[in-house]
């Protein structure tokens, strides 16, 4: 769930967003531990995180080209079922983008 907001002008635009993720497991997480070769197949508990970033474009064509940049940061530590002490990593993680993006709907 995200709180975004965008300012655009003729042709340029900017925007930003804030707020939570819920990370849902797709399947059963593998578990490989490189110092202690230990490794297995079990459930993972992922934390909730909080989402921010924000983004720039600009007008060329019929849409807009973009560059995005985000932060994500789990408010916890993953656990694992099948790891010997259980808890495995809290992740922080830092992308960027860029991207071009045609809007169906303008109002």
């Amino acid at each position: 769930m995200l709180a975004a907001f965008t300012y655009r002008q003729r042709v340029f635009s900017v925007g930003g967003y804030a707020g939570a993720y819920f990370p849902v497991p797709l399947n059963p997480a593998r578990y490989a531990d490189r110092f202690t070769g230990a490794s297995g197949t079990g459930d993972a508990a992922l934390p909730i995180g909080l989402a921010a970033g924000g983004s720039a474009g600009i007008k060329l064509g019929e849409g807009v080209l973009f560059a995005d940049a985000r932060v994500l940061l789990d408010l916890g530590y993953a656990h694992f079922s099948g790891a010997p002490d259980g808890d495995l990593c809290k992740r922080r993680t830092a992308a960027f983008g860029i991207g071009y993006e045609i809007g169906f709907i303008n109002y």
